[in-house]
């Protein structure tokens, strides 16, 4: 007489995979939301520097700064391509010699510390004066 075995998992052995997974989900996420932050803010102070080129770029077609607020010579928003902002990009402090450019986080990456840039090449990030280079943090 032949007895037909069970086939399946135990609930013992499915209750241990379902904690695997949730310990690698709890590892993998976050660090994952960290390379995203990390990339979104090198986006945008890669738009910086080209809006500090294009700064540039109209004070010596017009000797002056003064106007490049009112049909600003860059792209004001990060991504350019049409999607949700998460990095807008402003001039401020505007004189004939001085310029302050900001790069104010928005929607998913609201909260985050601004970027700043002036034309002299002075970077704050937040309360930090530098911007943070290779995912490294600023002091």
């Amino acid at each position: 007489m032949i007895t037909a075995k069970n086939k399946g998992f135990t609930l013992v052995e499915l209750m241990i995979v379902s904690v695997v997974i949730a310990i690698l989900a709890a590892i993998s996420i976050p660090a994952y939301n960290n390379y995203v932050l990390r990339s979104k803010r090198a986006d945008c102070m890669g738009a910086l520097s080209i809006a500090q080129g294009a700064m540039e770029r109209f004070k010596a077609a017009n000797m002056t700064y003064v106007g490049a607020d009112a049909n600003p010579p860059f792209i004001a928003n990060v991504p350019s391509d049409g999607g949700l902002p998460y990095c807008q990009i402003a001039v401020g402090n505007l004189t004939r010699t001085t310029y302050t450019l900001t790069g104010t986080m928005v929607n998913s990456m609201a909260g985050q510390d601004n970027l700043t840039i002036d034309q002299a090449g002075n970077k704050t990030w937040g309360a930090k004066a530098c911007w943070p280079e290779g995912g490294a943090t600023c002091n």
